[in-house]
């Protein structure tokens, strides 16, 4: 922090979850372009600088995703790795791929037109948000490319098969499917 002044840290008396960090960092983020850095997941190191050129040249887009490598194997690096899938959509859609990925690059103006993340949600509040902004008019790009490499970690939030976790996942999708009824046409 001492050699780069713009490091906010800050300690919090408690958790707020998942997107209730998110949303703080959100606010007080002084950069125009925001994104997700989940610690499992790696990326190219040129992915940020090309998703922010994107958004540069193409000032109506508001969001811009890559494909992603799917790896069981921890602690790899984008260019060292054993990726057992690829998932790589053509586009956003909320009826048949309402899926952005790890590390998206969005404005942070988004949030002023669509809200922030629902902080009700333990797992599923980034696809919600995505379908809310979708829904409302923004616009999300995907680009061609595939740039990060996602851990599919068995013990985490979206993935652990937990009877309990599990439970909770499908309450959400539950009501995913009936905050944004499109949604439902992918389960």
């Amino acid at each position: 922090m001492a050699k780069y002044p713009n490091i906010i840290y800050l300690k919090l008396s408690e958790d707020p979850g998942l997107y209730g960090v998110w949303n703080l960092g959100i606010k007080k983020a002084s950069a125009q372009f925001i994104s997700n850095a989940n610690l499992d997941d790696r990326s190219n190191p040129k992915a940020l600088e090309i998703q922010v050129k994107h958004l540069e040249r193409h000032p109506k887009v508001d969001l811009v995703f890559t494909g992603y490598l799917i790896t069981e194997i921890p602690n790899e690096t984008f260019s060292n790795h054993h990726a057992s899938a690829v998932y790589n959509p053509k586009k956003f859609s909320i009826k048949k791929s309402a899926v952005v990925g790890p590390r998206p690059v969005w404005r942070k103006s988004l949030h002023q037109l669509y809200g922030f993340f629902d902080e009700a949600f333990r797992v599923a509040g980034d696809t919600e948000m995505w379908m809310r902004a979708v829904s409302k008019g923004a616009v999300f790009h995907k680009l061609p490319k595939v740039t990060t490499l996602y851990y599919q970690n068995p013990k985490g939030l979206s993935t652990d098969i937990d009877q309990e976790k599990t439970l909770q996942r499908n309450m959400e999708l539950f009501r995913l499917t009936r905050m944004h009824p499109d949604f439902a046409a992918q389960y």
